[in-house]
């Protein structure tokens, strides 16, 4: 009985764990890069101001970026949250996670000032942190 009672409970235990999620695990996959995913393509302006709403910014995104496989042409913003990626600069992003015609993807967001305005790369959510549009 006692067996009974201590499996039923790890079981328990085991489902109330969380588990990282797609934003999560490229935080994770970028933080342990030592700051080298920021090298690569420099973003397109997207003439927004820094007061632009998140979804706005996400349309301005979508309407400039090129995927392999196209264009998004319509999305929805499943989740979007404040992100911190070590050994980068700025550490302190905007993720949104976004369903879209292309299948789900990442949307890193940051403001950088009046110079460069939003900052943003976008990743396929299911792929590795190294492959982005």
């Amino acid at each position: 009985m006692r067996f009974g009672i201590i499996a039923v409970t790890a079981v328990w235990l085991a489902g109330c764990a969380t588990t990282p999620d797609s934003i999560d695990r490229l935080a994770a996959n970028l933080s342990a890069s030592g700051g080298i995913w920021q090298n690569g393509f420099p973003t397109l302006p997207l003439g927004l101001p820094e007061s632009a709403s998140i979804p706005k910014v996400v349309s301005r995104v979508f309407e400039v970026t090129d995927f392999d496989s196209g264009r998004v042409t319509d999305y929805r913003i499943l989740q979007t949250r404040n992100v911190h990626i070590a050994a980068s600069d700025p550490d302190n992003y905007i993720a949104v996670l976004a369903a879209t015609n292309l299948g789900q993807k990442i949307a890193l967001l940051a403001y950088d000032g009046l110079k460069m305005g939003w900052w943003h790369r976008v990743y396929d959510a299911n792929a590795s942190a190294g492959h982005y549009f």
